[in-house]
């Protein structure tokens, strides 16, 4: 009999929120130090996990429906049940099961473990919301001839302990068994959810599926993302009336779709790393997915070693942005290097369930210390795979997460670092990082979209639409004085609302906010008021001193009456700075 730990690694960078002036950086990257000292630190080799990759599966196992019980059908499920205190709070999941069962199944017909892919579609497909859900296994062989009751007696202790490390290793925990061809496997899924849903939507039968629940509670801003055909992913639409860590998302399904994989990711303040809080399939018909099959993107041959399996992964992401109708990524050689230094330590802090080691390396190479030009938004995926060095494998899992196609195949992206490395005796890992940049100073689809953002959060809070003042020459030359450092934001907005107070004779209020995403603003209760507004919307980019990336900055003018009509047009000024943004008024 052999044991075996194993778990998914995930994780997806993109723009993030945080606030201040000309003077510093919104957000705050590791620098080129911090990242070496973790390079040069001893890591441990993965584990070696006995998987097979899979072409095709078809689920055998009954999906549960939400909210089923456990079941108690064999001597496993008592056993879990059994082990289970009466005052322990881990859930028996019977979703859990359902994926154990399956792998236990696979075990049994090709002589090994489900390959990651096939693992996690597993979970998905039974159920389960976890991002990151922990594989437990025993295995032998068994003649076909044995009695049920003899194999059950020679697993007695080794499945009591299975049961126990199940339970003890996680809020949520489902155990499978099967035997045949002379095989017998257990297989034990367990993990702690990040965050939950309220309910598991049903069926879908529009355009969207409307998601409520809670992600992890350090979470200062939630996104979901949503597959859509064989290559695209949308954004899930939030409500802004719930504040994070709490979440109302609207996702759209395509229409041909009939499933579509969902998955919910958090920021913690003054962050850009995204982490994974929870993933499900939505389905129009009951009985889609219950069939696995993979598509590799490449070449399904295996790399001779990590510098070929650079080489092929740029080529299959690149086939694979082409298909998508977007253009290829430029490989950074410079900035490889620096991934190839952090690809062991990564995974050994990662298995080690060190996290705040692994932010500190994905931040570290999502700034891009060594990559030219001004960075507008990064993607970061690392994955490993003990059951092949296939490239084309790699990018099938990767591409299968709404995550890994908003950090792969984002339109956007213009240059990609890879970092490499080979697990004996025949897997890899990687870690990619991708980037966009601020290639025009033309800004004014960007202020289309602060307005549409504005307009929208005013009507999710009851809000008349907001009208606005077309930009002028005074708000032009305050966004170019913003973009070479030579006025912070505040200090513009000011000579805005100094011209729009002296020479329009109006009374004015200002607002701003210095950004790496315009996704994410931080509108306050005089822009959300129920009652009319007009506003003058500026938005420029610039790199703060010291800074790894560029940052937006977003200047509001808040239009107010006629000096003929009140005293406040010519009174005095007030300033607030805040962490995310800044408010002025005249």
């Amino acid at each position: 009999m052999r044991t075996a730990v194993a778990a998914a690694l995930a994780a997806l960078a993109c723009g993030g929120c945080g606030g201040g002036s000309a003077e510093r950086p919104v957000v705050q990257f590791p620098s080129k130090d911090d990242l070496q000292r973790l390079a040069a630190r001893p890591s441990k080799p993965a584990p070696v996990v006995d998987t097979a990759p899979a072409d095709q599966w078809t689920i055998d196992a009954a999906i549960p429906a939400p909210g089923a019980p456990y079941p108690s059908d064999n001597v496993w499920d008592r056993l879990l049940v059994a082990g289970r205190s009466a005052s322990s709070q881990t859930r028996l999941a019977p979703e859990l099961r359902c994926a154990a069962q399956e792998s236990a199944r696979f075990y049994v017909k090709n002589g090994a473990f489900p390959d990651d892919s096939l693992r996690e579609y597993l979970l998905l497909r039974c159920g389960s919301t976890l991002v990151n859900a922990i594989t437990r296994t025993l295995s032998g062989t068994v003649p076909d001839e044995t009695p049920d009751a003899r194999v059950q007696e020679s697993y007695a202790k080794s499945g009591h302990d299975l049961a126990a490390a199940a339970l003890a290793g996680g809020a949520e925990a489902g155990i499978g068994f099967a035997r045949g061809n002379g095989r017998a496997a257990a297989v034990a899924f367990y993990g702690t959810p990040v965050g939950r849903l309220r309910a598991i939507p049903g069926l879908v039968q529009g355009a969207s599926v409307t998601l409520e629940g809670d992600a992890a509670p350090d979470a200062s801003f939630v996104m979901g993302f949503a597959t859509q055909g064989a290559f695209g992913v949308a954004l899930c639409e939030p409500d802004s009336t719930v504040k994070a860590p709490m979440f109302r998302l609207s996702c759209p399904v395509a229409d041909g779709d009939l499933q579509t994989r969902i998955e919910i990711g958090t920021r913690k303040a003054g962050q850009v790393l995204m982490r994974g809080s929870l993933q499900l399939l939505v389905r129009r018909q009951s009985d889609a997915g219950l069939v696995y099959e993979a598509r590799p993107y490449g070449s399904v041959a295996p790399a001779a070693n990590a510098g070929a399996f650079r080489s092929a992964l740029v080529d299959g992401l690149n086939a694979a942005r082409a298909e998508a109708g977007v253009r290829a990524l430029a490989l950074e050689p410079n900035q490889s290097r620096d991934n190839d230094a952090l690809v062991s330590p990564y995974f050994d802090s990662a298995l080690r369930g060190n996290a705040e080691e692994v932010d500190t390396m994905a931040l570290g190479l999502l700034a891009g210390w060594d990559v030219g030009g001004t960075i507008r938004d990064g993607g970061f995926y690392s994955e490993l795979a003990v059951a092949s060095r296939s490239p084309g494998r790699w990018l099938t899992h990767a591409l299968a997460s709404p995550f890994g196609r908003w950090s792969l195949l984002d339109s956007n992206m213009a240059r990609v670092a890879i970092g490499a490395g080979v697990i004996e005796p025949s897997g890899v890992m990687a870690l990619v990082t991708t980037y966009a940049f601020f290639e025009s100073s033309d800004h004014h689809p960007d202020e289309d979209t602060v307005f549409e953002r504005l307009a929208r959060a005013r009507k999710e809070h009851g809000a008349p639409p907001p009208s606005r003042v077309p930009s002028d020459a005074t708000l032009d030359r305050a966004l170019s004085k913003i973009l070479i450092n030579a006025a912070s934001s505040a200090k513009a907005l000011h000579e805005v609302m100094q011209h729009i107070a002296s020479d329009e004779r109006r009374s004015v209020s200002g607002w701003y906010v210095e950004t790496s995403d315009l996704k994410d603003l931080p509108f306050t209760d005089d822009l959300l008021a129920r009652r009319p507004l007009e506003v003058q919307i500026g938005v420029t980019h610039h790199k703060a001193p010291g800074g790894a990336w560029g940052q937006y900055a977003v200047l509001i003018a808040i239009m107010g009456n006629r000096a003929s009509d009140t005293k406040e047009a010519f009174g005095g000024s007030r300033e607030v700075a805040r962490e995310a943004a800044g408010r002025s008024k005249l």
